[in-house]
């Protein structure tokens, strides 16, 4: 059997924010060519939710900010995993939606055949910041140089080879101490063991607002309860865009255009 479908892996708080415009999107999908799984926190609300019929039957209860969150998305690649017919593994939310049109995304993940990560620029763990040397000090037992602990956007694209080898070579236990881990296992593991990857921004998070990074709220981006065309394209090659809420209503005329984009 050919590898070639996307495994779309929800790590949810419970039912889709937007499932209007990703059933159309799915609907996109030439037959075969996607697979859907979902670790949901919370029980879901509706049983006709899309999502409801994807969930795993292995679940952990899950944490902002903590190793549950790792150990969950580790359980969704399992679950994917199973099926041989995933070549890539597409790790999103409840608050993530689509930019372009199906074939256009999936076109360019095989196109670029690489694990699609976005590094965070500027972190550096012994810069004396008093947050980034406090991650680093919980993990420096376990990696020895702070150049080795990397920092990215929890939501990525990751090949099946590199799926594999992190579910065979579990080190979940060394960085259960470490705050917001979800930001830096996943990139650490593929650096320490020589994994290619591709520095992309897969999934687009507006932190514009973040001014002072002591300020609580910015530990967040910004959530959005509108969207239009200036919104979507703002986002340049990113493949998805967060944090889109429940309450926020995409016009038919922005999902059109979501939902034809190529180039």
């Amino acid at each position: 059997m050919t590898n070639n479908s996307l495994a779309f892996c929800f790590l949810t708080r419970g039912s889709h924010n937007q499932e209007k415009l990703w059933l159309n999107f799915l609907k996109q999908a030439p037959p075969n060519s996607y697979n859907i799984y979902c670790h949901n926190k919370n029980a879901f609300k509706d049983s006709d939710n899309f999502l409801s019929k994807h969930e795993i039957p292995n679940k952990i209860p899950t944490e902002w900010g903590c190793i549950s969150l790792v150990r969950a998305t580790l359980l969704l690649f399992k679950e994917a995993l199973k099926n041989p017919n995933n070549k890539f593994f597409l790790l999103v939310s409840e608050s993530c939606i689509p930019l372009w049109n199906f074939n256009f995304i999936k076109d360019r993940i095989f196109e670029y055949d690489n694990n699609l990560i976005y590094e965070s620029e500027n972190w550096k763990p012994n810069s004396g910041d008093w947050n980034d040397t406090h991650r680093w000090q919980k993990i420096n037992h376990h990696i020895k140089n702070p150049r080795d602990f990397k920092k990215s956007s929890q939501w990525l694209c990751l090949d099946r080879n590199t799926v594999e080898f992190i579910l065979e070579n579990d080190e979940t236990e060394h960085f259960m101490n470490v705050w917001a881990v979800d930001e830096h296992y996943f990139l650490t593991m593929v650096n320490k063991h020589r994994m290619n990857f591709l520095r992309y921004p897969f999934t687009f998070s507006d932190w514009s607002r973040q001014v002072n990074q002591n300020v609580a709220e910015n530990s967040h981006p910004k959530e959005f309860n509108s969207l239009n065309k200036t919104d979507v394209v703002k986002c340049n090659n990113s493949f998805f865009m967060r944090k889109i809420s429940s309450s926020c209503k995409i016009e038919e005329e922005v999902q059109s255009f979501i939902l034809s984009r190529r180039d």
